[in-house]
């Protein structure tokens, strides 16, 4: 039925039909890992990002604190470091209400105290009205 050329000539197309599925399905193998490398990677980056994102986050009270500290201390004339002057604490109410202010200024005033307010209105209030809302607040 098939001579000795045909059966020769159909091993040797089998066996190049079986090699190039082969090399097809590695291509296909090594393409899925590098995919699931790249995005799995990818994938981990946007988490860590984001993780450092919230951890960074400051609430209002510590990025106030930061600021005020900022705000007081002078650079030192001779080394790189910042020397806080000498200084009395300001009162509680006068701290409460520069936080309260600074809250108002950021615009989450309705949020934290339940009602909206302005700068001035934090301003005008009592050092009494001003603990009760920083009493909310907190």
């Amino acid at each position: 039925m098939f001579n000795g050329y045909e059966v020769i000539l159909i091993a040797v197309l089998g066996t190049q039909l079986v090699l190039q599925l082969a090399l097809l399905f590695f291509i296909a193998w090594l393409t899925w890992l590098f995919c699931r490398t790249v995005f799995g990677g990818l994938r981990r980056c946007f988490r860590q990002a984001c993780r450092l994102v919230y951890r960074e986050t400051m609430d209002c009270d510590e990025l106030i604190d930061g600021l005020l500290s900022e705000h007081d201390a002078v650079p030192a004339a001779a080394s790189g470091e910042r020397v806080v002057p000498d200084q009395e604490e300001p009162s509680r109410p006068a701290l409460h209400r520069e936080r309260l202010a600074a809250l108002v200024a950021g615009g989450q005033a309705r949020q934290c105290l339940g009602k909206a307010f302005t700068v001035d209105q934090i301003d005008a209030l009592d050092d009494a009205e001003v603990e009760k809302l920083y009493a909310r607040y907190e």
